[in-house]
């Protein structure tokens, strides 16, 4: 089997799942989140390796290769087992880090004109249809920061949770 075929079945197999398995008695969760986007980048990235691999471009292979590799193995952890609370928090963690990387950008901004400016789009943006009930990058930052922590409460504070993959702090 080609890597172009197995990436169509893929895709296929995704476009299955979202026409045939949700709807109102099963509407789409973080769970269902989690996974989906993490099976989808695979297969997107296989098919930008099979592009590539195709057009004879292997130097650039290896930029997506570990990528590729991460995700599949955070899938395999996901899907291994306590699937519903791996998943919540390789979704907050994700969410969280996202968040944590545009304060970077609005924090680390030319001025205060331009701070304003990306701090407004961004709200504009992700709150202005918001169901959620946050209006703003903090709120939502604190929100996914403690949906995080409280994942797998941690009865001993001495462990840090450094990646959401370890959240379990059993020393994986």
């Amino acid at each position: 089997m080609s890597l172009e075929s197995s990436v169509e079945d893929a895709f296929n197999i995704r476009d299955y799942i979202m026409d045939n398995v949700f709807d109102d008695n099963r509407p789409f969760d973080i769970v269902d989140t989690a996974i989906i986007s993490l099976f989808n980048s695979i297969a997107s990235k296989a098919e930008a390796i099979s592009i590539l691999n195709k057009n004879k471009k292997f130097s650039e292979i290896g930029l997506i290769l570990r990528p590729f590799l991460e995700q599949y193995l955070y899938l395999e952890f996901i899907l291994e087992k306590n699937t519903n609370k791996r998943a919540q928090a390789y979704f907050y963690n994700q969410r969280y880090g996202s968040l944590k990387k545009y304060k970077s950008y609005i924090k680390n901004a030319k001025d205060e004109k331009t701070k304003k400016e990306i701090e407004e789009k961004f709200n504009n943006t992700f709150y202005a249809k918001s169901l959620s009930g946050r209006k703003t990058i903090e709120e939502d930052f604190e929100y996914f920061k403690e949906k995080y922590i409280n994942t797998f409460p941690d009865p001993s504070k001495s462990k840090q949770r450094k990646n959401w993959f370890n959240v379990e702090s059993n020393g994986i």
